[in-house]
């Protein structure tokens, strides 16, 4: 059998593409409710429903999300990182999920 060296189990791939598709499409559909759906009515405008569901959808993506994203670290990113393979653009991923955790925690 050939070791497959730093690629991704399918487990974890699932889990990965499946956590980060829900994040996104959550963010997409709150963008597309709040700049485009809004109700606009005699006492002014209106939140389109679809902000709370899908803010409420992306917060519990979130969690599952990081642990995903914790997984990735002793399977694969240390692995990598101690070979010296794709440095640059794992420190660029890592450094963007490190903010966009932090800018989110701040949110609260």
């Amino acid at each position: 059998m050939k070791p497959r060296g730093f690629a991704i189990s399918a487990q974890l791939r699932g889990a990965l593409y499946g956590s980060f598709g829900m994040l996104f499409l959550s963010g997409v559909v709150w963008l597309v409710a709040y700049f485009f759906l809004s109700v606009e009515t005699e006492y002014g405008s209106l939140p389109s429903p679809y902000e709370a569901w899908s803010m409420q959808v992306h917060g519990a993506a979130v969690p599952v999300f990081l642990v995903v994203f914790g997984w990735l670290f002793p399977t694969h990113i240390s692995r990598a990182f101690k070979a010296r393979k794709n440095v640059a653009s794992g420190v660029v991923l890592v450094s963007s999920m490190v903010f966009l955790t932090l800018t989110g925690y701040l949110l609260y």
